[in-house]
């Protein structure tokens, strides 16, 4: 039985970053279609059915952060796996993206093999994702950030010795900062 070739959407306005991610994806045998912004990836999403989009956040005209929660609260797009690509790298961001119901989040400057294996392992969870329960994604998105949460303890510790303030009340802390920004 022959595989069906899975189709990705690459979302980026920064020209060579949307062709090189374009062409890696398609060497490595994936369906790619390219979008310049949100406002052009929401009509393809709309249009077509995608496995998976790989989204930046940074863009003119409709941002990331947009399309996903769009996407998220349609019917028809809600089940595509989202992987955000992007320079945004705080923790804050990080968390925004997955609380919100991203699949992963990336930072550029990315690692070309290890953004490969992410977006393998999304496509084979994407069908998973897609028959599971709205409470069993919710403990997938728990769970995410839990791994956040004890990265970011780990680095506090590592990097500034902070071992007496919890990584809850520093994350609390951007998180009501930034809500208040």
């Amino acid at each position: 039985m022959e595989q069906e070739t899975k189709s990705i959407l690459v979302v980026d306005d920064d020209d060579a970053i949307r062709q090189m991610v374009g062409t890696l994806l398609s060497e490595e045998g994936y369906q790619v279609e390219l979008a310049q912004n949100g406002e052009e990836a929401m009509r393809l999403v709309r249009q077509k059915r995608f496995d998976l989009v790989v989204l930046d956040i940074l863009m003119p005209v409709m941002d990331g952060w947009e399309v996903a929660s769009r996407m998220l609260t349609d019917e028809k797009t809600r089940e595509i796996p989202i992987v955000f690509l992007t320079a945004l790298s705080s923790y804050t961001d990080q968390l925004k993206g997955w609380r919100m119901g991203c699949f992963d989040y990336i930072t550029k400057p990315f690692d070309i093999g290890l953004f490969l294996i992410r977006v393998k392992a999304a496509l084979e969870k994407s069908s998973q994702m897609r028959a599971a329960t709205r409470s069993e994604v919710e403990a997938l998105v728990e769970k995410k950030i839990e791994q956040l949460l004890n990265l970011m303890g780990e680095t506090l510790q590592r990097d500034y010795g902070l071992r007496r303030l919890g990584v809850v009340d520093v994350v609390d802390d951007y998180a009501v900062k930034d809500e208040r920004e």
